[in-house]
């Protein structure tokens, strides 16, 4: 039943003006995110894979600020739709100060001992750990720019500013790509080329990203003071749903992360159709996962506004949405994936099988979106974040890692199967979301009260 005041036509509208700047920043990402990948696969097999083995460890950082992140974009995102700037800025503090403290962990391993980290994961190749080892080395100083970057963006995005992080990170993503081009090939700098162009671009998003903010006058502007104003009230209170985010993120991430330990099982050619496969895969999920988390700020605002009925037809909205572009995208890739992976300098077998991959993956990542709209875009706005954790996490290392390390491990199997094993926990976990869903135990307001 569409509840009353409620413009379908508007929702849609609105969730589309909101989805496209993300979905360009998100393409840009995963274009340059491939080209990367063309480019060390260019190189030979010991780079792509050394670097796709290395940026696992940014992989787990990222996913780990964006758990606290995305935690504090559900609080800042009803703090909007109640009006409430202060706290918004307060919430940022937190965020900040979260994101430097995982800042120290993560860039002191990339930096002290990147070698003992690549040798899990490639297996003891030490061609591969020596080649890794040293890009990890110069990329740690991105991982003190990232928590920046980061909480200014998933701050403008709550307040509904979708433009300024499309626009700093498209502007970050293409210096990366002409940087990486003119490192690697025309100086001739190899791996480390790409490396530095990660540095720097990185760098340049932070600027570009103050710089606008700054001269705009956007209300995520404060003083310095405003940014570390929460009471202990509200810590505790931010914490207790924020905290089950980050065990989310982090948990799903190491899980997902070991999926190239296991594919490794397959040898340096099954890693690398995979690494392949996954660099297509992830560009076009971009636009299902983009449709997620446009309808999760507008389902945060309706919650802080006190519209819970209006929260719960914008969800079913974004599912439906989300269902039907993900459906045509799927379809697309099964198409293209002959022409896809023969630009790239590897095996005969090598592309073989990453065409069968593409197949499998395509047909995934229909679920993975709508999972990943359902968690992400729906649940969590509400603040339902333990049950989250608990579907998210316990379906990868409960599911995915046991029946994939079984079949790469114990019976040989092939790459094709190892694959299909690890995306049998996202049909579980979709029938299991959607129920949670339409029990409606997510509609709640977290911002009633004073919070800070």
């Amino acid at each position: 039943m569409t509840p009353k005041g409620y413009d379908r036509a508007y929702f849609y509208k609105t969730l589309l003006l909101l989805a496209l700047p993300i979905i360009l920043q998100d393409v840009v990402s995963a274009s340059v995110g491939l080209a990367g990948n063309f480019f060390m696969g260019s190189l030979g097999l010991y780079e792509i894979n050394a670097v796709s083995l290395a940026n696992q460890l940014f992989f787990l950082y990222s996913l780990l600020i964006f758990g606290i992140n995305s935690g504090s974009s559900i609080f800042m995102a009803q703090f909007w739709g109640k009006g409430d700037i202060r706290n918004i800025r307060a919430t940022m503090g937190i965020c900040f100060a979260l994101g430097m403290f995982a800042c120290l962990v993560f860039s002191g391993i990339a930096f002290l001992a990147p070698e003992r980290f690549l040798r899990f994961y490639s297996s003891g190749n030490e061609e591969v750990t020596k080649i890794g080892a040293g890009y990890l080395r110069i990329v740690a100083a991105c991982y003190f720019i990232h928590p920046f970057t980061m909480t200014i963006n998933t701050s403008l995005r709550s307040i509904r500013q979708t433009k300024i992080p499309m626009f700093s990170i498209c502007s970050s993503l293409l210096i990366n790509a002409v940087l990486s081009y003119t490192f690697v090939f025309r100086l001739g700098l190899g791996v480390p080329g790409f490396a530095y162009a990660g540095l720097i671009s990185k760098s340049c998003e932070l600027l570009i990203s103050v710089t606008l903010v700054v001269k705009y006058r956007l209300p995520i502007l404060g003083k310095i003071g405003e940014y570390f104003s929460a009471d202990r009230a509200f810590i505790k209170r931010f914490l207790k749903t924020a905290i089950w985010v980050v065990f989310n993120e982090f948990g799903w991430a190491a899980g997902t992360s070991l999926y190239n330990h296991v594919y490794g099982l397959n040898g340096a050619e099954g890693l690398g159709a995979a690494q392949i496969a996954y660099a297509f895969q992830n560009l076009f999920s971009v636009f299902g996962s983009a449709i997620g988390s446009a309808g999760g700020i507008l389902i945060s605002n309706a919650l802080g506004e006190g519209e819970h009925e209006k929260a719960k037809a914008a969800a079913f909205g974004c599912l439906k949405a989300v269902a039907s572009v993900s459906a045509v995208l799927c379809f697309a890739l099964v198409f293209l994936s002959p022409f896809l992976i023969r630009q790239y300098n590897v095996s005969e077998a090598v592309k073989a099988d990453a065409i069968r991959l593409l197949l499998v993956m395509a047909f995934g990542m229909m679920i993975k979106t709508f999972n990943y709209t359902a968690i992400v875009g729906v649940l969590r706005s509400g603040g339902d974040t333990l049950f989250c954790f608990l579907l998210d996490v316990l379906t990868v290392w409960l599911i995915a890692l046991p029946i994939s390390y079984v079949g790469a491990g114990v019976f040989r199997l092939n790459i094709i199967w190892v694959v299909f094993l690890v995306h049998m926990e996202e049909f579980i976990k979709m029938f299991i979301g959607y129920y949670r869903v339409v029990k409606f135990k997510w509609v709640r307001s977290l911002v009633g009260g004073d919070a800070a």
